[in-house]
């Protein structure tokens, strides 16, 4: 009888409920999102609302008053939301981060998986591994944030030379997945020819490594994976500290997360040169100031390390002489800009501007001290100091005295017109990118708010295509084929929502990386 016939096949939606009872089996112990479904696939990642929304929609529930409508609800999370302090969305956005790196390290290996097996098959060609959902950067990026959120390195194999050059030894020793990853086992970044968004490359600096691993550490527990730490307790021995970072380094998260291990202690740092406390405090501002604004003092070395700058201050070479000479004249070339225009200084800043001021600098230093009142604050022996300079013997100056003279200018360079224009720019820029990120996350609200409205009408056009297919009014064959154009629709809609949300996201990480460089 046509009354007893069921309904089509492909007319059949169950995927909700089974996705929601998959989910709930796996909430048992350190299940929830993140956890693969019966196909494989991972969870697909939340966005920093979602995460947020879950842990203050209770609170903004009771304030609201019992009966109160969800939508309004929703609506009071939003504001609050949008009004929240920057640190505290920046943290949500952190565990953001970690749960879509989740995703794109589990999708990378899921697809290498396949790809495998496809490759092991007598008679197949070999299928190479798809990109993840999340739509990929368009060049690998570093591991770091700072020395990133900074300009990636050319070919994403490391974090740079001070991180490659790490001690292996103590990674292993604190169990690091440094020592244990190798050369990016979770997915990583470069040599594979498949671009994450998130790529690992090992060795990783500790301070990297431990960003990361709190990032990942917040997400499970926001995500209800895993538990807090346990608190110590007398009389009983604490599980052993390890790292759950990456995810698939690791394995599957543990129900109650471990704690963290303890770093390698550093080692202090040795100088070539003896210097006492203030001198070694001015040696690092030094360095820190030819760090950040070597550009715009036009120095030729882009990084200088400190152990160069402690041998410049020796002065023990020529090599070392000369280095010392660039500093001099790079601090005398910025401090001379706020003296052109002066009569009584002009045959002093044509000597500076001269091409043979790598000669000259003692001397022109030495002038500048003379009726400089500010220089005593630096140095009690200032007529020493002047007569040696005046003579050009800087070798008689002793290593404290050099430090501070190089302090004097350093500072005196930073109060020039070409550093204030330098850094005015840099302010400005900056100003700029905080408005562009601020309009980014209003752009990525509103696309995930669209995104997840336009999931539940398709949920809900699904609900109805089951309910007219059993349905006794309208042929059954035209009620399909217009479901089908309606479900084609909206899906086409899902994919425009979510590629804008990707977008919206990776422009904001840029404009972090960029942010973090100024």
């Amino acid at each position: 009888h046509k009354r007893q016939r069921r309904a089509p096949q492909q007319f059949v939606f169950d995927e909700p409920d089974a996705k929601r009872r998959r989910q709930s089996a796996g909430r048992g112990r350190g299940g929830g999102r993140g956890e693969k479904d019966a196909s494989g696939e991972p969870d697909k990642p939340q966005s920093a609302l979602a995460y947020y929304t879950k842990a203050v929609r209770e609170a903004v529930a009771a304030e609201a008053g019992e009966g109160a409508p969800s939508s309004q609800v929703a609506k009071l999370v939003s504001e609050r939301w949008k009004g929240a302090p920057q640190e505290e969305r920046r943290r949500y956005e952190r565990v953001a981060r970690a749960d879509r790196e989740r995703y794109e390290i589990e999708m990378q290996a899921i697809q290498e998986r396949k790809a495998a097996m496809a490759a092991a098959r007598p008679g197949r060609k070999s299928v190479s591994p798809a990109k993840p959902e999340l739509s990929p950067r368009a060049v690998s990026r570093d591991v770091s944030m700072d020395a990133s959120m900074e300009e990636p390195a050319a070919n994403g194999a490391g974090d740079g030379d001070e991180g490659r050059a790490a001690d292996k030894s103590s990674e292993a020793a604190a169990g690091s997945p440094a020592a244990e990853g190798g050369g990016g086992g979770g997915g990583g970044g470069g040599g594979s020819g498949k671009r994450l968004s998130f790529p690992i490359s090992f060795p990783m600096e500790d301070a990297k490594l431990i960003e990361r691993e709190a990032d990942y550490r917040a997400y499970l527990v926001a995500a209800s994976r895993s538990l807090p730490p346990p608190e110590p307790a007398p009389g009983v021995a604490p599980p052993p500290p390890s790292f759950v970072y990456p995810p698939t380094l690791h394995g599957p998260p543990p129900a109650r997360l471990p704690p963290l291990p303890d770093l390698p202690q550093p080692q202090p740092l040795r100088l070539s040169v003896e210097l006492p406390y203030a001198a070694c405090t001015r040696l690092l501002m030094l360095w820190d100031l030819s760090a950040r604004l070597g550009p715009a003092l036009r120095l030729r070395l882009r990084s200088l390390p400190l152990a160069a700058l402690a041998n410049a201050v020796r002065c023990a070479g020529a090599l070392d002489y000369s280095l010392a000479a660039e500093l001099h004249c790079a601090m005398l070339k910025a401090v001379a800009q706020d003296y052109e225009g002066l009569d009584e200084w002009g045959a002093w800043v044509r000597a500076v501007q001269s091409p043979r001021l790598p000669l000259t600098w003692p001397a022109l230093t030495a002038q500048l001290i003379d009726v400089s009142d500010d220089f005593s604050v630096y140095c009690e022996r200032r007529d020493e100091v002047s007569a040696a300079l005046a003579k050009g013997e800087y070798s008689d100056l002793t290593p404290c005295q050099r430090v501070e003279v190089l302090a004097w200018l350093a500072d005196r360079a930073l109060q020039s017109e070409r550093l204030r224009d330098h850094l005015d720019r840099r302010a400005e820029f900056a100003a700029a990118k905080r408005r562009d990120r601020a309009a980014l996350v209003e752009q990525e609200d509103k696309a995930a708010a669209a995104l997840h409205s336009a999931r539940f009408r398709l949920q809900e056009l699904l609900g109805k295509m089951i309910g007219s297919a059993s349905s006794r009014g309208r042929p059954r064959a035209a009620a399909a084929k217009e479901g089908k154009e309606s479900e084609a629709e909206m899906r086409a809609t899902i994919a425009e929502h979510e590629a804008a949300v990707a977008k919206y996201r990776r422009l904001k990480l840029d404009t972090d990386e960029i942010l973090d460089n100024v």
